[in-house]
């Protein structure tokens, strides 16, 4: 099993740095939402906000690390539609692309589930895009499945 640990501050490089194939994915598949010009800097900026915000999670696998996981739990009040609950979203899962299929990505999401029941939480939700079959797979590995779609409608190119 590979090492997990959680992120620290000085962390926020390493975590742009394997964010990068992430963004690139989703600027190829998806550019009128996605910027293809968001560098390493900002996202470090970005990652150390991210640490530094106590209701979110990153933990990162190997000794070097090689990939991460950024969840965080919430609680939702009870409403006339719904029960109150508490929750954690995986907000992002990235590996290496040079270290998947070693039990990284597992790994990770094993850390992130353990996280929601020491939490107590109801459920575990994540998002993913449509053309990232890829990751729906691994997902249903871990136990996951479709709980509700989106559906979009484009109407006109990003504002500036």
């Amino acid at each position: 099993m590979p090492d997990i640990r959680r992120a620290t501050p000085e962390d926020a490089q390493i975590l742009a740095e394997l964010n990068q194939p992430v963004l690139t994915w989703h600027a190829e598949a998806y550019p009128d939402l996605f910027r293809d010009d968001t560098g390493i800097p900002d996202f470090t900026t970005y990652f150390k906000e991210t640490i530094a915000d106590d209701a979110m999670t990153v933990f990162l696998t190997g000794k070097t690390p090689v990939g991460y996981v950024h969840c965080e739990v919430t609680e939702t009040p009870g409403s006339v539609f719904q029960h109150p609950r508490r929750r954690m979203t995986i907000h992002a899962i990235a590996v290496d692309p040079e270290y998947r299929g070693q039990g990284h990505g597992q790994a990770l999401m094993a850390s992130a589930l353990e996280h929601a029941a020491a939490h107590d939480c109801n459920d575990i939700i994540l998002t993913s895009w449509a053309r990232n079959e890829g990751a729906h797979a691994f997902f249903r590995t871990m136990g996951f499945g479709v709980d509700r779609l989106t559906f979009r409608r484009s109407e006109r190119t990003p504002l500036a």
